[in-house]
C-alpha cells in the first residue's frame, strides 16, 4: 500500500508511513483494499499517481550521481590549473642566481736571469776591426778630448752669531726690595742696577697682588716663585685701586731710572 501523503510503498500492516511517518488511512472495515490504496485513495483517485511520480525520481538519481560527479573533477581540475599558473608565474619572477666562478691566478716564478758569458779576451780583440797600417809620413790619429767643466764654486760661509745667554732665574724665593711696600725707595739705592734687576724690582711692587705679564721672561720667571699666584690680566689690573701710595712712588722712582738708563 501507498503513502497518501507522500506515495511511498509500505507494508499493509503498517499503521504509520516509514518514509514521512504519517498515520495510514484505512477503509471503513478499517483494512486496506486488495491494491493497498485506502478508501480515500480509490474514491478520489489522489495517491494512483504516486507510484510512477517515485519511479521517476528513482530513474533521475544515476543521472545527478554523474553531474555531480563531473562538477566536482571540473572543480578540481580548475582549482589545479590556477595552482599550477601561480607557480609558473612564480617561477618566472624569481631571478635565477648566477654561479659566479672565481678564477684564481697562480702567481708566476720569477724567471731566472741569465747572466751574460765573459767572452775571453782573445774572442774580443778578434771580434775589433784591424786597422791599416799607417804609410810613410802618415799622422796617427789621437782621439777628441772632451772640454773639461769647472768645478762649482762653492759659496763663503757665513759667519754664525753668538747666541745670547737667557737670563738666570732664581730657584728661591727672592726680592729686589722685600719692604717696597711699605719703605720708600731712594733713587741712590738704585745706582749700578742692570737692566733685569731693575725690571724684577718693579714688577715684583705688581706680581705681590696677582698681575699677569704680557711679557714672557718676566711671566717665567714669576710663576718659579712659591708667593705668586697669577689671577689678574694685565689689562685689567688697576694701579690706582690695588696699589697704595709707597708703592706707587717706589713704581715711578724705578720707572725713571730705567728711563734715565734707557732701558726698556
Amino acid at each position: 500500500m501507498f503513502c497518501e501523503r507522500c506515495g511511498a510503498r509500505n507494508d499493509g500492516n503498517s499503521e504509520y508511513c516509514a518514509e514521512c511517518g504519517a498515520q495510514m488511512a484505512r477503509n471503513n472495515a478499517g483494512q486496506y483494499n486488495q491494491n493497498g490504496y485506502s478508501s480515500y485513495q480509490q474514491n478520489y483517485g489522489g495517491a494512483q499517481q504516486q507510484p510512477s511520480h517515485n519511479q521517476n525520481n528513482n530513474s533521475n538519481t544515476p543521472l545527478l550521481i554523474v553531474l555531480c560527479i563531473v562538477g566536482t573533477l571540473l572543480v578540481v581540475g580548475i582549482i589545479a590549473g590556477v595552482v599550477a599558473i601561480m607557480g609558473s608565474s612564480k617561477d618566472k619572477e624569481e631571478p635565477k642566481e648566477e654561479k659566479v666562478v672565481e678564477v684564481t691566478e697562480t702567481p708566476e716564478e720569477p724567471k731566472a736571469t741569465e747572466t751574460p758569458a765573459v767572452q775571453p779576451e782573445a774572442t774580443v780583440a778578434a771580434a775589433q776591426p784591424e786597422q791599416a797600417p799607417l804609410e810613410d809620413g802618415q799622422p796617427l790619429e789621437q782621439p777628441a778630448q772632451q772640454p773639461v767643466q769647472p768645478a762649482p764654486q762653492v759659496p763663503p760661509a757665513q759667519p754664525v752669531q753668538p747666541v745670547q745667554p737667557a737670563p738666570q732665574l732664581p730657584t728661591q724665593v727672592y726680592y729686589v726690595f722685600p719692604d717696597s711696600g711699605s719703605r720708600i725707595i731712594s733713587p741712590a739705592e738704585l745706582v749700578g742696577m742692570n737692566e733685569w734687576t731693575a725690571s724684577i724690582a718693579k714688577n715684583e711692587i705688581y706680581a705681590r697682588y696677582g698681575r699677569m705679564f704680557a711679557r714672557n721672561d718676566l711671566d717665567a720667571y714669576f710663576r718659579t716663585q712659591p708667593w705668586y699666584y697669577p689671577t689678574i690680566p694685565a689689562d685689567q689690573f688697576n694701579d690706582s685701586y690695588w696699589l697704595n701710595t709707597v708703592e706707587m712712588k717706589n713704581a715711578t722712582t724705578i720707572q725713571n731710572y730705567q728711563t734715565s738708563m734707557g732701558f726698556k
